[in-house]
């Protein structure tokens, strides 16, 4: 049976990204080689970092599946060639020194919407808190920006070399996270993690016409990832349509039950209802009118975001209403009616 990952590096299975680094960087130099450190240690150490320093890795490990592309801390042939192509390996083209840019993750916006907004289309405030770059350290997490000393894994160079069978891998240092450089005392703001927490604000323009659950993604407003030397994630923005009071969508159409007289049913005449656009239009109909008859008013629904210059249709379901209560005279004539020979049974 594998040993656990969290074991292995003494975290809990809760523990953060920050809190998993901090032990993997106290572990590896603990027990590095070149420290005369153990080294199946440090192998065990260095594969549990890189599954659990991964979002997905991590939670595929958590859920029982493929670690990544890995069992029980084997080095599989889907991992060598992805990393084979990246442009990690020597001779195929890509710098085996680069420092690898991480990108930090991503920030889901839910942005409710009324009907009356999807119609017009809106220009909205969103505000969100979001990892940015520390302003004491300017991102690299150290005292004043400048306490750093070279890193005692990789020497200086960002890359660490590990060797699979006959094949050499180089991989960005998980220590220093390819800067070469290690923090010798931390930002007191950020306390080394060199992002701190900051309400963002910002105008986004919503066209008109978006479906429930339409989502857009602006680049640079996710969070920062933490020990600089990285991008910023993406916002995701998903549209959340709000229960209109009357209003019904389908698609681009819309639909509304109007409440029509049972006398206006049954002699009919014109009948007025509101639109999205704010405004109110009226429509004849027949008399005799039944029951959830459908009306068709081209072209008062929304507009198609796929079409411009489209619109769906305002659908009109009658619903008949009756009063709660006859006059006198009311009665006396209904029930003369009553005698009609439309109304016997």
């Amino acid at each position: 049976m594998s040993e656990n990952l969290y074991d292995i590096l003494g975290v809990q299975k809760s523990a953060s990204a920050d809190e998993i680094k901090k032990a993997y960087k106290k572990l590896a130099i603990q027990h590095h080689p070149d420290k005369g450190g153990d080294e199946e240690t440090f192998k065990k150490i260095s594969n549990a970092y890189s599954i659990l320093s991964d979002e997905q890795k991590r939670l595929e490990y958590d859920l029982g599946g493929r670690m990544g592309g890995q069992r029980g801390g084997g080095f599989s042939a889907d991992d060598f060639f992805s990393q084979f192509f990246r442009g990690g390996a020597q001779g195929f083209g890509g710098d085996p020194f680069s420092r690898g840019r991480r990108k930090g993750n991503s920030i889901q916006y839910q942005l409710d919407m009324t009907l009356e907004e999807i119609y017009s289309g809106a220009s909205k405030k969103l505000e969100f808190y979001r990892d940015s770059t520390c302003k004491y350290c300017t991102g690299n997490g150290s005292l004043n920006g400048n306490s750093f000393s070279t890193c005692s894994l990789c020497r200086g160079s960002g890359r660490v070399l590990q060797q699979h069978g006959h094949f050499h891998i180089e991989n960005t240092c998980h220590i220093c996270n390819g800067r070469g450089q290690t923090i010798t005392s931390e930002c007191n703001g950020c306390h080394g993690s060199g992002v701190e927490k900051t309400l963002t604000s910002l105008l986004v323009d919503i066209p008109k016409g978006v479906p429930n659950g339409w989502k857009t993604a602006i680049g640079g407003y996710g969070h920062f990832p933490s020990g600089g030397n990285g991008e910023s994630g993406d916002l995701y923005i998903f549209i959340n349509q709000l229960p209109h009071d009357y209003f019904e969508r389908d698609g681009d159409h819309v639909l509304y039950r109007a409440k029509i007289p049972f006398t206006k049913a049954a002699l009919g005449g014109k009948v007025e209802v509101p639109t999205l656009e704010g405004k109110r239009i009226s429509f004849d109909i027949q008399e005799c009118t039944q029951p959830n008859k459908l009306f068709r008013l081209k072209n008062q629904g929304l507009p198609s975001i796929t079409s411009k210059g489209n619109f769906g249709d305002l659908l009109v379901v009658s619903e008949i209403e009756m009063p709660q209560k006859f006059t006198e005279k009311e009665l006396n004539l209904l029930k003369e009616l009553n005698e009609e020979e439309n109304f016997k049974n």
